[in-house]
């Protein structure tokens, strides 16, 4: 998503075919539609404490959205799916929280995120040797739309793996059998700890 941040004037320009300051102020609206999906997301994510299913609804629009500028020739299509596209494009924002709910205590919480952002920085330098052929930019859009699939896919494990971490933090609290192994009865290895699925 970070090339899609990053490109959508250039990508509004030359494959959409608007004048450089049109598509400076066509940028505005979708980066306010994609705040505020990212505000009702964020809220709906706190209040419900359900994350990876929230994240994989917002990458399907992402999937979509990739789908129709990568299939279509039509300039309102196109506009249009870069509204689908920018329902996902803060979803990072709702991972990391999903990250910092679930990584106890605090040093392995500070070293989960660190490495977290390191890895999403190396995005923007990927996204400029991908997003390098305008007006298509179909290499950029091809490999995000890659990506996006990738990430349901974590997604989809990581919120079976947790629900079935959980489950058995709860058996081993209701029968008082640790049937893990661990040793440790602290952080997020502790049996009375609840992972945010």
């Amino acid at each position: 998503m970070y090339g899609f941040s990053t490109f959508l004037p250039s990508i509004l320009k030359s494959d959409l075919g608007y004048t450089s300051l049109q598509a400076q102020y066509l940028t505005v609206p979708c980066y306010m539609f994609s705040g505020i999906v990212f505000i009702l997301a964020a809220r709906i994510s706190d209040k419900t404490r359900i994350r990876g299913p929230l994240i994989i609804l917002l990458d399907l629009f992402g999937v979509v959205g990739y789908a129709l500028i990568l299939g279509n020739t039509s300039s309102g299509v196109k506009y249009f799916a870069c509204y689908l596209i920018c329902m996902c494009l803060y979803v990072p924002g709702l991972n990391e929280a999903w990250l910092a709910t679930n990584l106890a205590p605090r040093f392995k919480r500070a070293m989960g995120l660190g490495i977290n952002q390191t890895l999403g920085n190396i995005a923007g330098v990927v996204s400029a040797q991908v997003y390098r052929k305008p007006p298509k930019y179909v290499l950029g859009h091809a490999f995000t739309l890659g990506c996006i699939g990738m990430g349901i896919v974590c997604s989809g494990l990581s919120t079976v793996v947790l629900v079935r971490r959980n489950k058995a933090n709860i058996k081993a609290c209701e029968t008082g059998v640790d049937v893990r192994g661990l040793k440790r009865d602290i952080g997020d290895d502790s049996i009375e700890f609840r992972f945010v699925t």
